[in-house]
């Protein structure tokens, strides 16, 4: 396998790690975020359920819908103070699926009376935005591996072009031939460094090879 094509390999390998591991990361900030502002809508509805009741001494109308719904029954007397968040799906006629919805049950009195309100809020629209934004960024980081990938293929294979360069002279150049292998000089340190030990190599094997030569049909005469 080429150099090249090793190092774009980990290149890759290493985009595909990092990504991710940043998926993962945003998956569970974006996660907190949701359920934090949820949670804040429900503890504000909650807080305005228990003033409507403080200032009216009644339990105010309840509504319900598509993206929320309030339920409230009244409850034994000793079943204490509640307060639980949740999480739960309801089947949607609408949709045809289970809708998944954030909880929050709690308990109130009018009139002396306990009476456990539980407020939905959905998850549906928040879960769409998590869609797309996932979604988006899959886009863009298969269109950043591609671009990495190219960039890097592109920068690496101009660097290394003198390398290549003495790596192909080298192999065409022969004992036989009445010049020292010539080399083009290279702006890389480690590259014109390879091509002087090369052509210091070459130069001195080439001047045994005319000494031995030359001895050689001294003798045979």
């Amino acid at each position: 396998m080429r150099i090249l094509t090793k190092t774009s390999l980990y290149y890759l390998l290493v985009s595909v790690i990092v990504f991710l591991l940043g998926g993962l990361s945003f998956y569970k900030i974006l996660q907190t975020e949701i359920y934090d502002e949820v949670d804040d809508q429900l503890f504000t509805d909650k807080e305005n359920i228990i003033e409507y009741i403080r200032r009216h001494n009644e339990l105010p109308s309840v509504t319900s819908g598509i993206s929320e719904a309030i339920i409230v029954r009244e409850t034994s007397a000793n079943a204490g103070a509640l307060e639980a968040l949740s999480d739960t799906l309801i089947f949607s006629t609408y949709d045809e699926e289970y809708v998944p919805f954030r909880k929050l049950t709690f308990t109130t009195y009018q009139d002396g009376k306990p009476f456990e309100y539980t407020i939905l809020k959905s998850l549906m629209d928040f879960e769409d935005l998590f869609e797309s934004t996932m979604l988006a960024m899959a886009w863009i980081f298969v269109l950043l591996l591609v671009g990495l990938a190219g960039v890097n293929y592109f920068i690496n294979k101009y660097n290394w072009r003198n390398f290549y360069d003495t790596l192909e002279r080298a192999k065409r150049y022969s004992l036989t031939q009445r010049k020292p292998l010539v080399l083009k000089p290279s702006n890389t340190q480690e590259f014109q460094e390879l091509n002087e030990v090369l052509q210091a190599m070459t130069g001195k094997i080439h001047n045994d090879y005319l000494n031995l030569k030359e001895f050689t049909e001294n003798a045979s005469t």
